[in-house]
């Protein structure tokens, strides 16, 4: 080895450490209301909890309340109740109006909510 190799400054090497972040699920509740409908609790927040979660409805199925879901990214899983032991919502837990299901703006979806 010659001293020039020695003095030679090595390459800069930059480490970039990789961080995983794994998806969090989003609380989702579909249930059957004493009025015979069908309600959707969706956390607004990607781990968002049932009392900051905004209601739809209704929904005419628990199938038409599943595939709304298609409107939302990543909802993960979601919860089924079919006991109509829940009262129809008013509101949403999280004080926001119940909002009605309509496709939402940009999405491909023609199902019949």
């Amino acid at each position: 080895m010659k001293l020039r190799d020695l003095l030679r400054p090595e390459p800069l090497r930059v480490v970039v450490e990789e961080t995983l972040v794994e998806s969090m699920q989003r609380h989702c509740d579909i249930y059957k209301a004493a009025d015979g409908k069908w309600y959707m609790e969706l956390a607004d927040a990607e781990d968002g909890e049932q009392y900051d979660s905004t209601a739809y409805g209704p929904f005419y199925s628990s199938d038409a309340a599943v595939k709304y879901l298609d409107n939302f990214s990543n909802p993960g899983g979601y919860g089924l109740d079919d006991s109509g032991e829940r009262p129809a919502p008013t509101s949403s837990p999280n004080g926001a109006p119940l909002r009605k299901p309509t496709p939402v703006a940009g999405s491909f979806n023609r199902y019949r909510y």
